[in-house]
């Protein structure tokens, strides 16, 4: 894959935060860098670099597409109520159990839904 500075400049916003953004909040922040970058442009590097193994696609049940940088095994769990995306360390990646059963495993993607602890908090407040 070929790194041009708008591909480098994706994956940079990408490793440089925590959440797991879709691609609009991703191209506000690349042009702060970029300024004529287009939209288009951002969701075709998103997508070149999800191929490559270098991010992680999440789609919610709502439909939107989220992006992750952060390629080790884990799960992701959504919350229903305020929406907010977080990763699942430890959780999730059956990938070693089912090799040793037999199956070539390509990509392990566990989503869980349900209620947050901040929105779980308010609910008993």
């Amino acid at each position: 894959m070929r790194f041009s500075s708008r591909r480098e400049a994706v994956l940079g916003v990408m490793r440089s935060v925590h959440c797991h953004p879709d691609a609009e909040w991703v191209h506000r922040k690349v042009r702060e860098k970029i300024p004529g970058i287009s939209l288009g442009t951002v969701y075709r590097n998103l997508r070149e670099l999800s191929e490559a193994g270098l991010l992680i696609t999440l789609e919610t049940e709502a439909g939107s597409l989220h992006f992750d940088a952060d390629v080790s095994p884990h799960a992701h769990f959504v919350c229903r109520e305020c929406g907010c995306i977080g990763d699942l360390h430890g959780y999730g990646d059956c990938r070693e159990r089912l090799e040793r059963e037999g199956y070539v495993v390509d990509s392990v993607k566990t989503v869980v839904y349900g209620t947050c602890v901040h929105c779980a908090q308010k609910r008993r407040s």
